[in-house]
């Protein structure tokens, strides 16, 4: 993991004082587990600090999850991406004036390739799950995932990493996340049917 690169994170978050949430989703349709504190998404989020943005979201151009400091805008290439006004959730709005506490991040990693399509040694990393504290003890945890649906009980289950899944945002609620799988299962569990 680059220590740099999470400090440089770090910097820009700690201790500044939330002044805005965004969700963003490509598709019309999301999943929503629990109104007030659980979705799944399909692009991302962008986090204002003052006048400043940092989101963590789906790069068009790199087909996975990523950071970046400025707005969803400048990763989505040519993809239509609808905002889904997260200040109108009571526990999101409730975030902004409060200062960012705290900050963990877990980190995936993926190499470019050469001429010969082979990896070069240089490793890019993005995070796969950003977990933020504020000063009132709220949490939102942010993660690139795959997972299933209960269909049964309406939950979400099984959740791992997966840097090209989809989006969880959970406030005040967080997950378990297992490692990440690569044998591209369903997002429904058919027994649970």
């Amino acid at each position: 993991m680059s220590a740099e690169l999470e400090s440089t994170i770090q910097q820009f978050l700690l201790n500044k004082e939330l002044t805005n949430i965004e969700f963003y989703n490509i598709n019309d349709k999301y999943w929503v587990f629990d109104e007030e504190r659980v979705w799944v998404l399909d692009c991302g989020i962008e986090l204002s600090v003052g006048s400043d943005v940092f989101s963590f979201g789906w790069s068009a151009g790199k087909e996975l999850y990523e950071h970046h400091f400025g707005k969803l805008d400048e990763l989505k290439g040519e993809i239509e991406i609808k905002a889904l006004h997260a200040m109108e959730v009571d526990g999101i709005k409730e975030l902004c004036g409060k200062k960012i506490s705290d900050v963990k991040i877990r980190w995936n990693f993926y190499h470019d390739l050469d001429e010969n399509y082979e990896p070069t040694e240089h490793k890019n990393y993005m995070p796969m799950e950003m977990f933020l504290t504020f000063e009132n003890g709220s949490t939102l945890q942010l993660a690139a995932i795959r997972f299933r649906v209960d269909t049964q009980n309406k939950t979400i289950d099984n959740v791992t990493f997966d840097s090209t899944g989809d989006f969880l945002v959970a406030l005040n609620h967080p997950f378990e996340i297992g490692e990440e799988e690569g044998d591209g299962e369903s997002m429904i569990n058919e027994e649970l049917v």
